[in-house]
């Protein structure tokens, strides 16, 4: 079965972290891939850090799950966990990206904090 939504996942995983919820999961677009994945610090002094109110212009939103655990997400969005058969390759294609498995620079969205996924965690967005 292939994915047309990140919550598919709950259903072939047998795990309810990918259930319908308000924590919204957005990874980096391809051509932001490089520079923000060398971390939070880089971005910050190059000026590159995504903005929480214009998330689009640097991300695309894979979709919206209930787990609220910042390092439970990340466990969660790695490939073999969520696409262990290959499942989210053509929710992936559709949405313009290149990787399956969240990865530093990808955003998480909890609540009202917005963290961005860096080299040894995350690291939470200014404006919250």
């Amino acid at each position: 079965m292939q994915y047309t939504t990140i919550n598919d996942a709950a259903e072939a995983t047998n795990n309810k972290g990918y259930e319908p919820g308000r924590t919204r999961i957005w990874y980096a677009r391809p051509e932001k891939t490089r520079d923000l994945g060398v971390g939070h610090d880089f971005c910050f002094k190059k000026g590159l850090l995504p903005s929480r109110a214009n998330l689009e212009a640097t991300h695309i939103l894979v979709g919206a799950i209930s787990a609220t655990d910042p390092e439970a997400i990340f466990d969660l969005m790695q490939g073999e966990r969520w696409s262990p058969s290959g499942q989210a390759r053509s929710l992936i294609t559709k949405l313009g990206l290149h990787h399956t498995s969240m990865s530093v620079g990808d955003v998480v969205q909890i609540l009202d904090d917005t963290f961005f996924v860096d080299r040894d965690g995350f690291v939470l967005l200014d404006g919250r």
